[in-house]
């Protein structure tokens, strides 16, 4: 009796550790940790919008990583933070009145996500009103040495005002 007792115990221990060991070497996605992360990268993204619109061009280029690329619609490839500002800096008279993004998705892989969906811009040049216009995006996020969510790519071109 007490010989089963011992290789019934040594079973479940056995079982157990194959049960952690195997829980360790293949991660499962916490569902809240996704949702919290899903979360963080929407903030940001309104945070985005938010700085644009008031015209801190400085703060906008906090929001890309230090080898970020961006992919305007007709255009090249932009890369690295000094360009990346170049290209945002508004001409004198130019005002972005209004800045929304709302993604469709968000998908998470490890230190990177990637987000698409919809925005909207409208504005003025010289005082004369414009937009709204209407596109659609594509980032890819990488989180950096701090733990900090940055654009790393970040596509976008025009589309047809949606009905």
């Amino acid at each position: 009796m007490r010989k089963y007792l011992v290789i019934t115990t040594c079973l479940l221990v056995a079982i157990g550790l194959y049960g952690f060991l195997n829980s360790e070497s293949l991660p499962k996605p916490n569902v809240s940790d996704e949702q919290e992360v899903i979360r963080i990268l929407a903030q940001i993204s309104k945070q985005f919008s938010a700085t644009y619109v008031q015209g801190d061009i400085d703060k906008l280029v906090l929001f890309y990583t230090e080898d970020a690329v961006i992919f305007p619609g007709n255009s090249d490839l932009i890369r690295g933070k000094d360009a990346i500002r170049k290209y945002w800096t508004l001409p004198p008279g130019r005002i972005i009145s209004h800045h929304k993004i709302t993604f469709v998705e968000i998908k998470i892989i490890g230190e990177f996500a990637y987000d698409y969906g919809y925005y909207e811009v409208s504005g003025s040049n010289s005082g004369e009103a414009w937009g709204p216009n209407h596109g659609k995006y594509l980032i890819v996020w990488k989180k950096d040495k701090d733990g900090v969510w940055k654009m790393h790519l970040d596509m976008w071109n025009s589309r047809p005002k949606p009905e």
